[in-house]
C-alpha cells in the first residue's frame, strides 16, 4: 500500500483492516486520507492492484453530505487511476476501474438510498421511476393533506354522546390548542420531524406508546396523516427525501435477503462528515452493520457539527465513538491549513471553551499540530496573528472599523479583497454591511445571497425540463407558462384552467387551438414543447437544454433584458452543472439533485468564480470546508432569540412533549443555556426537555465558533458592539452571542471590552489593531500612503462597486456605447455562440457590438493575435513559431488561413520597442477586466495591457487594423473611456492610454480630457434612446 504523502496517522488508516474511527480535525486533509483508503481497499496486502480477485469498485461505497463533496472525491480518484494507467504493471486494472468511475456508489445519503430503492422498488411497492419531490410541493401536499384530515376529524366525526367525546382523539389536543395551532404542529410533525414522530409511534416488537392522553390522540391522527401522505405520493409517483430515507430503512429491516444482498455487495462503506448524520440516517448504516459483512468507516470531526436545524445530531456522533474499540479509533491532528501561531492559540483557547472530557452533546477539544510541508512560501511575514478591531456601539459602527481595517490592510500590507472572507453567524444584518462597504467603494461578493435555482432565467429552463419529464406536473406547467420562455399572459393561463380544471396541458392545447390562427407564437410554443418531448429520451439532460434554448431563441430573448449578460452567465452555468449527468437517467437524476438544494439550505451554486478579487461575505456554514487567509468574525455579540417549538422529542428514550403542556415559563437565569448535558435521563416534561435542547443549542455554539476561526490560514480578526436597547434591559452574558465563548477562553472580560493585552495570556499572539480606524476612511489615506504613491501594487481591483445582482444595473462598454446602428439579431445570435464556452464578464457588451473589428480585416485573426499577445507579449514574440500558435487556435477551432495570418501580424511587430518596455514592467497585467459604477450603469471594460514603469502605471492596447480614420474617434474613445474607469484605482493615475496599429506598426497616445464625463453621459442616454425602441 503506498504511503506517499501521509503522516503516521494516515498510514494508519490505509494499513488498519476493518470497521474504523477517523476524528479528523480542521485542516488535517482528511479527503486526501478517504482517497488513500479507497485504494487500500481495492488492493491487496502487498500494494499492487489486485487482478485475480479483480475487486469491483462498486463493493466500495463512499457517502457524503453534498454533491459537490461526492464529485470532488470522484475527481480525486480518476486523476489517481489515470496516473495507474500509465503504469505498465496496473495498466489493465486501472482502465477497468476508470470505465467503472460512472457507476460507482459514491453520493450523498439521499443518492445512495434512491439508487438502492430503484433496484428493489417492488419490495416497497413503489414504481423504479418515481420523481423527488422538492420542497414546495412537498410543503403543499402536506398543507393540503393536514387540513383535510382535520377538517374530516371535525366535520365527519363530531361525538353525540359523552362516552363518545371521551374517546374522541381530538378532544384532548383541541383542549390545549387553538385550531391554527393545531394545524401548524401537524405540518412540523410531517414535515420536518417525521422520522421522530414515526419512530416514537410505531414501535417495535415489545415496546409500547406513549401513555399520555395527549400524545396517544396526536400519535392517532399524526399515523392517519402519514398514510394519506404517502397513499397521494404513491398516485402520483413521487416521493421526498425523508421519504428516501425512511422506505430505505424500512426496507433494510423489514426485507433480510434484501439486506444480506446488499451486505454482501457492499465490502466497505465510507461515510465521510459523520458529524452531520442524524438519527435516521444511522439506523440505515446500523442495518449494514449487523450484518457483520460490511465494514463501516466513520469520518467527521465531531467539533465541526453545526447542522442541527437539518437534523444532525452530535450524541450519534458521540454515541458510535463510544462504541468503537479505540483500537479502531484514529485521529488526525496534524493541521496543514493554518499557521502554527494560529494551531497555538486554538490549542490555548479552545480546551477553556469545550473542556477536556466529552459527554453526550458536548465534544472535548483534541490538540492539533503543524503539519509538515514541503510546500515553501506558504505564508507571508504577516501570518500568525490574532487581531482585535475596537468595541463599537452597534453593528454599524463595527461595519466602518471592519471597511477601514480591510482598506488599511489592502494599502500598507498589499493584501487583495480577495484574502478577505468575513463570517456571520446569519444574514440578517449584512444590508448594514453592504451598505458601509459600498459608501467606501470596497469591493465585495455575498456568497449565497440569492438562490441560484430561483433565478428566473434558471426558473424558466427547469420549468421546462420538468414539464417536458412529467406532463401531469402541474405547478411544472405552470411554472412554465409563466416563465420568460412563454408568449402567454396571466389572464390567458387562468383561462385555460377553466378550459380543464383537472389537466392544464388540456387546457393549454384548447387554448392554442382556439387562438392559434390570430397568435401565430402561441403555436409555435405549444410545438416547440411537444418536438422536445418527443425527443427526450434520445438526449441528456445537457443536450436537451441547449436543443431548448436554441429553439426558443431563448439566448436572444436574455439579451434584450437590462441585466441579460449576467443572466446567460447562469444560464451557462446552469449548462455545466447538467453537463455533469449523462446517460439514459441523466434527466431523473438531474431533478433530483435541483430538488435536493431546497434541501440542503446552503446552497452550493455561486455565479462568480474564485478569480473574482472581491471580499467574500458569507455565512459560518457556507465557509465550511473553505479556507482564506484572513477571516473577520463580526457581530461576535448578536443573539436572536428562537421561537419555542410547539412540540419537542426526546430520540433516545422515544418520548413526545407539548409546549401546551408546559407552565409559564420561568425567567431565563444568566447560566441556564450553560449547563452541561452530562447524561441522557428521560425528560419529565416539556420545560425539562427544553432546558437539555438550549443547553445542546449552546454546544453547537461552541462548535460554530470553531468552525469560523479554523477557516483562517493567517489571520483571525475579531469585532463586536454591545448597545441593548434602552426600552430592554441588557441581556444576560449567556445571551449575547459569541461574547460567553470568548469570556470562557479569557478575550473578553464580561460587560467590558476585550481582555488588555497585558492581561492576556495570548500576549504574544492576540493584539489590538494598532492604528486609527477613524483616519483610514476619514482621511482616504493612511499615515505613510504619502510614501506608496509611486510604487508599484501587487495587485489592481476590477471594480469599486459590490458585484452583486441588482435588477436595474446595466453593462456599458466603449463598444456599446460608440455604436450608431441599431442591434442586428443574426449578429448577436452569432455572437452569442461563438462565446458559448468562453467566460467574460462583458459578454452584454461584446453581443451587442456591432462593428466587429476593423473594415478588410477578420475578427477570427484579431482574437487569435490577441491571444498570442496576452499570453506572450512580455516575452521574446520572435520565439512565437506557426507551432505556438497552431497550440492557442485548439482552443478556437480556426481554419488555417485564419492561424497563418495571426502568425504574419505578429512576427510584423515582434522587434517593436513596445514589447521591450512590456518585459521591463513589474507588474504587468494581461486582458484586466475594469468596471466602475456610474448611476444606474456598470461601465466595463477588457485592457490588454495594464502596467507598471518607471514609477507610472500604463495603459496599452492593440488593434490589428490600420488607422482608419472611419475609426479613430471610436478609438480615442475607448482609451479614454479605460482612463476614466482606473483614475480612481490606480496610484498614480495613467496620464495616457497607447494605442499600437500592428498592421502599420504606429501608436497614438490618448489622453483624458475634461470633458469627457459629459461627452460619456450623452453617448449613455443615445443608447439608452436606442435601446429602448
Amino acid at each position: 500500500m503506498s504511503g506517499a504523502g501521509l503522516n503516521a496517522n494516515q498510514r494508519k488508516i490505509l494499513e488498519t483492516d476493518g470497521s474504523l474511527f477517523i476524528s479528523a480535525g480542521a485542516g488535517t486533509g482528511k479527503t486526501h486520507a478517504i482517497v488513500e483508503k479507497f485504494f487500500a481497499l481495492i488492493r491487496d496486502p502487498g500494494g499492487a492492484m489486485v487482478s485475480a480477485i479483480r475487486v469491483d469498485p462498486l463493493s466500495i461505497a463512499a457517502i457524503t453530505f453534498t454533491k459537490k463533496a461526492a464529485g470532488e472525491m470522484k475527481e480525486r480518484i480518476i486523476r489517481r487511476l489515470e496516473t495507474l494507467a500509465d503504469q505498465p504493471n496496473t495498466s489493465a486494472e486501472a482502465e477497468r476501474m476508470l470505465n467503472a468511475m460512472p457507476f460507482v456508489w459514491i453520493d450523498t445519503i439521499h443518492g445512495f438510498c434512491s439508487r438502492i430503492l430503484r433496484e428493489f422498488s417492488i419490495e416497497m411497492d413503489l414504481d423504479p421511476s418515481f420523481e423527488v419531490l422538492n420542497e414546495y410541493l412537498k410543503e403543499r401536499k402536506i398543507r393540503g393533506i393536514v387540513l383535510r384530515e382535520l377538517d374530516r376529524e371535525i366535520g365527519e366525526r363530531k361525538p353525540d354522546t359523552k362516552t363518545e367525546l371521551q374517546a374522541y382523539p381530538l378532544r384532548n389536543l383541541l383542549k390545549q390548542f387553538r385550531l391554527d395551532g393545531l394545524i401548524d404542529l401537524f405540518i412540523q410533525a410531517l414535515s420536518r420531524k417525521r422520522f421522530d414522530v414515526w419512530d416514537i409511534f410505531a414501535p417495535g416488537e415489545g415496546e409500547s406508546h406513549p401513555a399520555d392522553d395527549v400524545a396517544m390522540a396526536f400519535g392517532t391522527l399524526f399515523n392517519k396523516m402519514l398514510k394519506a401522505y404517502e397513499t397521494e405520493c404513491a398516485r402520483d409517483n413521487a416521493v421526498d427525501f425523508e421519504a428516501l430515507l425512511l422506505y430505505t430503512l424500512r426496507l433494510l429491516e423489514e426485507h433480510e435477503t434484501v439486506r444480506d444482498h446488499l451486505a454482501d455487495r457492499f465490502r466497505a462503506i465510507i461515510v465521510d462528515e459523520f458529524q452531520d448524520t442524524n438519527v435516521l440516517q444511522k439506523r440505515i448504516l446500523d442495518s449494514f452493520a449487523r450484518t457483520g459483512k460490511t465494514t463501516l468507516i466513520y469520518v467527521g470531526d465531531g467539533k465541526q457539527s453545526i447542522y442541527r436545524f437539518n437534523g444532525a445530531e452530535i450524541g450519534v456522533f458521540n454515541l458510535t465513538r463510544e462504541e468503537c474499540d479505540d483500537t479502531r479509533y484514529i485521529t488526525l491532528e496534524e493541521n496543514y491549513r493554518s499557521h502554527e501561531k494560529l494551531i497555538d492559540f486554538y490549542n490555548r483557547f479552545f480546551p477553556k471553551v469545550f473542556g477536556t472530557q466529552s459527554d453526550r452533546y458536548g465534544i472535548a477539544y483534541e490538540p492539533l499540530k503543524a503539519g509538515e510541508t514541503e510546500e515553501a512560501g506558504r505564508f507571508t511575514e504577516y501570518a500568525g496573528r490574532v487581531r482585535l478591531l475596537p468595541k463599537a456601539q452597534d453593528f454599524s459602527g463595527e461595519c466602518f472599523n471592519i471597511c477601514a481595517y480591510i482598506t488599511h490592510l489592502i494599502k500598507t500590507e498589499h493584501w487583495r479583497p480577495k484574502d478577505f472572507a468575513v463570517l456571520l453567524r446569519t444574514l440578517t444584518a449584512v444590508d448594514t454591511m453592504t451598505g458601509v462597504f459600498e459608501k467606501y467603494g470596497l469591493p465585495y461578493y455575498q456568497v449565497g445571497s440569492a438562490n441560484f435555482y430561483r433565478r428566473l432565467e434558471i426558473l424558466s429552463l427547469l420549468s421546462l425540463v420538468r414539464a417536458l419529464y412529467n406532463p401531469s406536473d402541474e405547478y411544472a406547467l405552470t411554472q412554465l407558462l409563466s416563465s420568460y420562455l412563454s408568449p402567454f399572459a396571466e389572464e390567458e393561463i387562468l383561462e385555460m384552467r377553466k378550459r380543464d380544471r383537472r389537466f392544464l396541458y388540456t387546457g393549454l392545447k384548447g387554448y392554442v387551438e382556439e387562438e392559434g390562427e390570430t397568435h401565430p407564437q402561441y403555436r409555435q410554443f405549444l410545438q416547440r414543447i411537444e418536438g422536445l418531448r418527443a425527443r427526450l429520451s434520445l438526449r441528456s439532460i445537457g443536450e436537451l437544454l441547449r436543443e431548448a434554448i436554441r429553439e426558443f431563441d431563448y439566448d436572444l430573448y436574455l439579451a434584450s433584458l437590462p441585466n441579460g449578460g449576467k443572466a446567460w452567465l447562469n444560464v451557462k452555468k446552469l449548462l455545466e452543472i447538467a453537463d455533469g449527468f449523462t446517460g439514459n437517467a441523466s434527466t431523473r437524476e438531474f431533478l433530483e439533485q435541483i430538488a435536493q438544494e431546497s434541501v440542503i439550505k446552503e446552497e452550493e451554486a455561486t455565479l462568480e468564480s474564485e478569480a473574482d478579487d472581491v471580499v467574500r461575505l458569507m455565512t459560518i456554514h457556507k465557509a465550511k470546508g473553505l479556507q482564506f487567509p484572513i477571516v473577520i468574525l463580526p457581530n461576535l455579540g448578536f443573539y436572536q432569540n428562537p421561537p419555542s417549538p410547539s412540540f419537542l422529542t426526546d430520540w433516545e428514550n422515544r418520548a413526545i412533549f407539548f409546549s401546551a403542556d408546559s407552565e409559564a415559563e420561568e425567567e431565563d437565569r444568566a447560566d441556564s443555556e450553560s449547563k452541561p448535558v452530562r447524561d441522557s435521563e428521560p425528560a419529565k416534561n416539556y420545560n425539562e426537555l427544553k432546558n437539555k435542547e438550549k443547553a445542546r443549542e449552546y454546544e453547537e455554539k461552541k462548535r460554530l465558533l470553531y468552525v469560523a476561526m479554523t477557516r483562517a490560514k493567517e489571520e483571525i480578526t475579531l469585532s463586536f458592539s454591545e448597545k441593548p436597547k434602552k426600552s430592554e434591559k441588557k441581556p444576560s452574558l449567556s445571551k449575547r452571542g459569541f461574547l460567553p465563548l470568548l469570556a470562557e477562553g479569557g478575550l473578553v472580560i464580561p460587560g467590558t471590552n476585550w481582555t488588555p493585552t497585558d492581561q492576556s495570556e495570548y500576549g504574544d499572539i492576540v493584539s489590538l489593531v494598532p492604528f486609527d480606524l477613524e483616519k483610514v476612511l476619514s482621511t482616504g489615506q493612511t499615515a505613510n500612503e504619502e510614501e506608496q504613491l509611486s510604487e508599484p501594487a501587487d495587485f489592481i481591483p476590477e471594480t469599486a462597486f459590490p458585484l452583486e445582482d441588482a435588477p436595474y444595473q446595466k453593462y456599458l462598454s466603449p463598444s456599446l456605447l460608440t455604436s450608431a446602428e441599431a442591434t442586428r439579431p443574426e449578429e448577436a445570435y452569432r455572437l452569442l455562440r461563438k462565446y458559448e464556452e468562453k467566460k467574460v464578464d462583458d459578454l452584454l457588451p461584446e453581443l451587442f457590438k456591432l462593428s466587429v473589428g476593423a473594415p478588410g480585416y477578420s475578427e477570427e485573426v484579431g482574437t487569435l493575435v490577441h491571444k498570442v499577445l496576452e499570453l506572450y507579449a512580455e516575452k521574446d514574440l520572435s520565439m512565437v513559431t506557426r507551432a505556438t500558435v497552431e497550440r492557442l487556435n485548439r482552443a478556437f477551432g480556426y481554419p488555417a488561413s485564419v492561424v497563418e495570418s495571426a502568425e504574419k501580424k505578429i512576427r510584423l511587430v515582434a522587434d517593436h520597442p513596445l514589447f521591450q518596455v512590456l518585459r521591463n514592467a513589474q507588474p504587468c497585467f494581461s486582458e484586466k477586466p475594469v468596471r466602475k459604477l456610474r448611476g444606474r450603469h456598470i461601465l466595463s471594460g477588457t485592457i490588454d495591457k495594464l502596467y507598471f514603469l518607471e514609477g507610472k502605471w500604463r495603459i496599452l492596447d492593440f488593434k490589428a487594423s490600420r488607422q482608419n480614420p472611419l475609426f479613430i474617434e471610436k478609438y480615442r474613445f475607448q482609451m479614454r473611456f479605460y482612463l476614466y474607469l482606473v483614475k480612481e484605482l490606480l496610484r498614480p493615475a495613467p496620464e495616457t492610454a497607447t494605442l499600437l496599429f500592428l498592421e502599420e506598426r504606429s501608436m497614438l497616445d490618448v489622453a483624458l480630457d475634461s470633458g469627457f464625463e459629459e461627452e460619456l453621459d450623452r453617448r449613455i442616454a443615445e443608447y439608452e434612446k436606442a435601446f429602448s425602441q
